[in-house]
């Protein structure tokens, strides 16, 4: 048992002598091959830079080549290209105005609107001009408005407004209409809707003129 023994550490001792072997001989093989790698790279470093070098620049190559531009008269003469539609007005001899925007003084319409309720409802006014545009701006203030005295916006509620304008109910009978909902303050909602909706049409003629 014991030369057994003696046997078994003998055959572990040349298997890791081998192992040891054999890495440090693939230790030895991957440095001499880095070095190899490295030298290669060291010289095709070398010889891109050389023919650098030797190489001509490209304004040499080309004798077409842009030359730097200089400060002078062409730099006095020369201007940025107008946009399209300018250069296309000046070739054929048209000028393009500006676009402006009408200016609505809103101080003047408002002074042209009653302020006593019975002069505002039997205010005269321009139906032809009511249109959706025109009801759509309205439902602005009124969704505001209903909202502030109802603590919601009653989308039902603004919509049966905004219909009885649309179908040129006349102010005092919206009012009738309206009481039963706000109770007193039916008639202040009324005269600052009917404000509303008649500078809303002066508004929109002034637009037109």
């Amino acid at each position: 048992d014991r030369h057994q023994s003696d046997r078994d550490r003998d055959r572990d001792r040349d298997r890791r002598h081998d192992s040891r072997g054999r890495y440090e001989r693939d230790r030895d093989r991957d440095r001499r091959e880095g070095d190899r790698n490295h030298d290669r790279d060291r010289e095709d470093r070398a010889r891109s830079k050389e023919s650098k070098k030797r190489s001509p620049s490209p304004s040499a190559q080309d004798p077409n080549s842009k030359k730097p531009r200089t400060e002078g008269a062409s730099d006095r003469n020369s201007s940025p290209a107008p946009p399209a539609a300018v250069a296309e007005s000046l070739v054929a001899g048209v000028q393009i105005p500006a676009p402006e925007k009408k200016q609505v003084d809103a101080k003047a319409l408002v002074q042209q609107i009653p302020t006593d309720k019975s002069q505002l409802f039997e205010y005269s006014i321009q139906w032809d001009m009511v249109d959706e545009t025109l009801i759509a701006r309205l439902k602005t203030w009124v969704t505001k408005k209903i909202a502030e005295l109802l603590g919601e916006e009653e989308a039902t509620f603004i919509d049966f407004i905004l219909e009885k304008i649309n179908n040129h109910v006349a102010a005092p009978d919206v009012l009738k209409e309206l009481e039963p909902v706000l109770d007193s303050e039916a008639e202040v909602f009324m005269i600052k809707l009917w404000r509303m909706l008649i500078f809303e049409i002066l508004r929109k003629q002034a637009m037109q003129s």
